[in-house]
């Protein structure tokens, strides 16, 4: 702390004093002492070297001292920069007119915030463009959804992002577009400019909120989607928005639950039947205001738009698509993991990392196509539903519906619902649960059922509509690299070192192929350290499986060949290993999820069978369902 005093001739004295004036041991208040230079230069360090956070802040609470007390928030503040991002110009809107120079091929339009003109950038990188022009050649189901988010900059501009479903149930990125306002002029601005780079696409399905600013500017650009679809859970948000408003606390319930009931009714008439019988309902317990609000948003037509639908289960068979958790995941993923949930304050800093993510996106699915893996079977008790399926039996009614008949009696329809090409199919019975359709409780959960898998068996596995297209799974994964690794050759990820080591096992393995093979163990020396130095991937050897060499010297003849010594018989290598000990498994049973299905299943069979038995033929009638009504205690609450 510092007194100054200024003197009328000029002169200026300064007392100091060392201690702060309410702080008399600086000792007991330990989080007033700054971060030692030490400690900002070892976060730094190790940061920039790519150690996590966590790890950072168990190495400086063993110090002790004030290093013990640092948070991930100061190691935040203190690591300023986000990879390999550097700031092109300190004013932002500089640094983002300089940042457009330097990607003019991926800008797709730009306009400068003025007095007359709001801010307006639309990227699409070169990878995003060679992706989607390679889907629509292979004419498959095309999904799309769209969504904004906020809180981009300083000026609060929002960040609307297309995004692609692909075959395998994951979310791609398309196109961005960071905006002050998401109008429906700017989302067909941002539309048109796509329709000049790939023409025109003729969706399948459109996803989107309930806004019709997204579906009002795709159909001006491109023409209505085949099916148009709003996002489930703000519908039911809504919904349950206006119940609390305008019905009564102890009515609250039944109404929650027949709505519930009826969006996910899965045949047309019965939805049509109950949902006359919802809206008569309502009329007749006073709830006209809530009447009013649900036909004039969810029943009637409205700009040439069907809303019924966009929100009915019946309506979305072969769909599959209920939210867009895709494309809020993927927002969410940018705010918290690259900026740690902090206001995001640099444009240009957010253009540098909705790249490095889209790059993040596009390697994650290279991995899962090289590993075969899909999202479908990566489901809890996907493959136990399947082993239970074997003992259903089916029988075919036509070409497109079966009767899939479980032990108990109990009797399923799955009906064909479209032909699909997608590759996450089941890799035991070639089941796709976006070509078949089921009426049971676990499909509506978005689950591939047993009986869907008991048609797989019965039917599927035996025709030819399974066969894996490699050749162009292959043609993507070579797109992709291309751009994720444009220069680089397999011997250029290796370190110096081991390139070395390489060298040396080349040269030896020429001279010894022609002379003698008296050094191999020398050969074999060298073989294990460039392994062990960076973990080679040898895909001329073993598939995709790390080259690890076990090979003895007979195996190694003077042509320079290795000969395969894996035992073809012989006891297996755990016959005689211990069991091993395990903990009790303290989290609830599969028994306990199955209940609460099977009570969740019953309370909405309740609530249906109620929900289509509603008829008011007399004034009669109605008397006694309100007398009745009156008497009725209160549902009860939902199971957790």
């Amino acid at each position: 702390m510092m007194e100054v005093t200024c003197a009328s001739d000029g002169r200026v004295d300064v007392i100091y004093h060392k201690t702060h004036v309410g702080h008399p041991d600086a000792k007991l208040e330990i989080m007033k002492i700054p971060i030692h230079i030490r400690d900002r230069q070892y976060i730094i360090e190790k940061s920039n070297q790519g150690v996590y956070p966590e790890r950072i802040l168990q190495d400086l609470h063993q110090k002790g001292g004030r290093s013990r007390m640092i948070e991930r928030k100061d190691i935040r503040n203190q690591v300023k920069d986000i990879g390999d991002y550097i700031q092109m110009n300190p004013c932002d809107p500089m640094s983002v007119d300089q940042w457009t120079v330097e990607h003019a091929n991926d800008v797709l339009d730009y306009q400068v915030e003025t007095e007359k003109s709001a801010f307006n950038l639309i990227v699409q990188f070169q990878i995003q463009l060679d992706y989607l022009q390679l889907s629509l050649q292979k004419m498959e189901v095309q999904k799309f959804t769209i969504d904004s988010t906020h809180g981009i900059g300083t000026g609060g501009f929002k960040l609307t992002t297309l995004y692609h479903i692909t075959d395998t149930g994951n979310g791609m990125p398309l196109l961005f577009c960071i905006n002050a306002k998401d109008d429906s002029n700017v989302i067909e601005k941002m539309l048109l400019c796509l329709k000049k780079k790939v023409g025109d696409i003729n969706a399948d399905v459109l996803l989107s909120d309930d806004q019709h600013s997204f579906r009002n500017a795709w159909t001006k650009v491109f023409g209505r989607a085949k099916r148009t679809v709003v996002c489930y859970f703000h519908v039911k948000t809504a919904v349950n928005r206006n119940i609390n408003q305008k019905i009564n606390p102890e009515d609250r319930q039944e109404i929650r639950d027949m709505f519930v009931n009826l969006s996910r009714e899965k045949d047309v008439n019965e939805f049509h039947i109950k949902l006359d019988n919802f809206l008569e309902h309502l009329d007749r317990n006073g709830y006209q205001s809530f009447k009013d609000y649900f036909g004039l948003n969810y029943v009637l037509l409205d700009d040439q738009e069907q809303r019924i639908e966009m929100w009915a289960m019946c309506y979305r068979k072969g769909i599959r698509l209920d939210t867009n958790n895709h494309i809020e995941r993927f927002h969410r993923s940018i705010k918290k993991e690259y900026f740690g949930g902090a206001q995001i304050k640099r444009v240009d800093k957010f253009l540098y990392v909705i790249e490095q993510e889209t790059r993040k996106k596009m390697h994650k699915r290279v991995c899962n196509m090289e590993r075969g893996k899909n999202i479908t079977c990566s489901q809890p008790g996907y493959y136990k539903r399947c082993l239970k399926s074997e003992n259903l039996v089916v029988k075919k009614i036509d070409e497109n519906i079966h009767v899939v008949s479980e032990v108990d009696g109990e009797e399923h329809t799955v009906e064909f619902v479209q032909t699909c090409t997608c590759k996450a199919k089941c890799l035991k019975c070639f089941i796709c649960d976006h070509a078949y359709d089921c009426d049971c409780i676990d499909y509506r959960m978005n689950n591939v059922c047993k009986h869907l898998h008991a048609v797989g068996h019965a039917y599927v596995k035996k025709s030819q509509n399974h066969i894996f297209d490699a050749a162009s799974v292959q043609e993507e994964i070579v797109l992709i690299d291309k751009h994720l690794f444009p220069a680089k050759k397999d011997i250029e990820y290796l370190s110096e070192e081991a390139q070395m080591h390489l060298s040396q096992l080349m040269n030896s393995l020429t001279l010894h192929s022609k002379h003698s093979i008296d050094n191999f163990e020398e050969i074999l020396k060298l073989i294990k350290k460039a392994a062990s130095l960076d973990r080679l991937h040898s895909k001329g050897m073993g598939g995709n499986k790390f080259f690890e060499p076990h090979l003895s010297k007979q195996e190694f003849d003077r042509s320079g060949t290795f000969q395969d010594d894996t035992p073809k018989s012989g006891d297996p290598v755990n016959k005689k290993s211990a069991p091993q000990k395990r903990w009790n498994n303290s989290v609830k049973k599969q028994k306990d999820v199955q209940k609460n299905r099977n009570l969740l299943k019953e309370r909405q069979d309740k609530v249906g069978h109620k929900l289509s038995n509603l008829s008011w033929h007399s004034e009669d009638n109605a008397e006694s369902t309100q007398s009745a009504k009156s008497q009725q205690k209160p549902p009860p609450p939902p199971p957790p």
